[in-house]
């Protein structure tokens, strides 16, 4: 008997450990389609028959699988995304539903006395500062200023428009990123639809510059 195989002569026991130099009894033999065959039916009867939760396909998977719910990467990664969607829209449906905090300010209706003698019987001066009618850029109280995206009642509207856009831009398609709502009547010209949904629509950034009524464009 060749040198290599003198762990499997007649007489050795089982469980004889490996030695230098030694060689699988199978080393170089193929096996026959037969005994293929037959290991793959033996192997198919152990397996388990499961139905994937996104598809809905049948697939067989081996005991020591038995914790697979999906068919493919492709199902499990699409149910990955479509669970994330559903968690964003419950958790944006749970900010629209909750009550607004109103914040009061510390100083609210107490008076500075130092304050208020000063400005008792105080005229304004040339170089004073001047808000309202009497500033020189006063437009009648048509513009629009950054606070306006601090206010509850505009942030609500534009979360419902993103929402109901599945928070993809209209123009490119582009999904995510950053978003802006965009009023199809103007702000200034239209007060009424300045918080209807029917009047908003989602835009990115970059299609958003494209509109006619972009910031300080007219129709």
């Amino acid at each position: 008997m060749p040198k290599g195989l003198q762990g499997f002569q007649k007489g050795n026991k089982y469980g004889v450990r490996f030695e230098r130099g030694q060689m699988s009894w199978n080393k170089g033999k193929s096996m026959s389609e037969k005994q293929k065959q037959k290991l793959r039916e033996v192997w198919d009867k152990k397996k388990i028959v499961k139905h994937c939760l996104e598809c809905g396909n049948i697939f067989k998977v081996s005991p020591c699988f038995n914790h697979k719910k999906f068919c493919s990467r492709a199902c499990h990664f699409k149910n990955i995304h479509k669970q994330a969607q559903i968690n964003t829209q419950l958790r944006l449906q749970k900010k629209l539903n909750a009550p607004q905090k109103k914040r009061i300010a510390w100083n609210k209706g107490k008076k500075c006395p130092q304050l208020s003698e000063c400005q008792k019987g105080r005229k304004a001066t040339k170089g004073s500062f001047k808000a309202g009618i009497l500033h020189h850029n006063w437009k009648g109280g048509k513009c629009r200023n950054k606070q306006y995206l601090s206010n509850p009642k505009y942030r609500k509207w534009r979360l419902k428009v993103f929402m109901r856009d599945n928070f993809t831009c209209v123009s490119c398609g582009k999904v995510g990123g950053h978003l802006e709502a965009h009023h199809i009547k103007r702000w200034i010209q239209y007060p009424k639809l300045r918080y209807v949904v029917e009047n908003g629509i989602t835009l990115c950034k970059e299609c958003h510059k494209l509109t006619d009524n972009y910031g300080n464009k007219r129709n």
